[in-house]
């Protein structure tokens, strides 16, 4: 089982789930990132959040790469795996 932490956001209105992933997340096979995003959509429906879901990771010094909504881009470029984790008042459990 493995546990992820959810920050639950809200910007002009709209709301967001946004789960901080491990470095190594983009280099898995499309099949394996798929897995694990429809897994996590699964447990924050569960969890009874709201909204989509989005996840993060360090993409180098100062950089972050992300999988959300095309209408959430412009708010992720503000954002960085601190913030997010900081922010994360959820848990949710895989597995």
């Amino acid at each position: 089982m493995q546990t992820f932490n959810v920050a639950h956001l809200t910007d002009e209105g709209r709301e967001i789930n946004v789960i901080p992933l491990k470095d190594d997340y983009p280099a898995a096979p499309m099949r394996v990132k798929s897995f694990i995003l429809q897994e996590l959509r699964t447990a924050v429906a569960k969890a009874g959040l709201t909204g989509p879901v989005a996840v993060l990771w360090n993409a180098g010094p100062e950089r972050i790469g992300f999988l959300a909504p095309r209408e959430w881009y412009d708010f992720f470029s503000n954002l960085d795996v601190y913030t997010v984790t900081r922010l994360s008042e959820h848990q949710i459990t895989l597995g």
